[in-house]
């Protein structure tokens, strides 16, 4: 039955994936569904809530107000992070650059709250998922 739940890909990598992201979103309306399939402890879940809520903090500072809206609106129509990303004009080297390294700190906090057996679970969970969305 994990292996039946539908993760958007973003939600996975940064809830275990980026984004100046409302709590409404559906990126986080999924977070509780990622804690239930890797079976995280409340402690684990407030962990990466934190994380989580540092990577936004992090995002709104890198983009533009004009790119953070065209971000959300591309989240708000379902799009993963990579799609949504890829919605944002004029993002500047640095901006680019700024962005993968808040997602590669994001994904290394977040190992690090893991157990071996959530990591393996949640590459699993995404690996299924990238297949689904093929």
């Amino acid at each position: 039955m994990k292996h039946q739940i539908r993760l958007n890909v973003a939600a996975v990598l940064t809830a275990v994936a980026v984004a100046v992201i409302p709590a409404v979103s559906p990126v986080l309306a999924q977070t509780p569904t990622i804690f239930q399939a890797l079976d995280l402890t409340v402690e684990q879940q407030d962990a990466i809530q934190d994380v989580l809520a540092s990577r936004r903090e992090q995002v709104a500072s890198i983009l533009t107000p004009e790119q953070r809206q065209q971000f959300l609106q591309a989240q708000q129509e379902g799009k993963n992070l990579r799609e949504s990303a890829r919605t944002i004009d004029n993002l500047t080297e640095d901006q680019e650059s700024r962005l993968r390294e808040v997602l590669q700190s994001t994904r290394q906090d977040i190992d690090n709250i893991l157990t071996e057996e959530q990591e393996t679970e949640l590459r699993l969970l995404i690996q299924e998922n990238r297949r689904d969305q093929s």
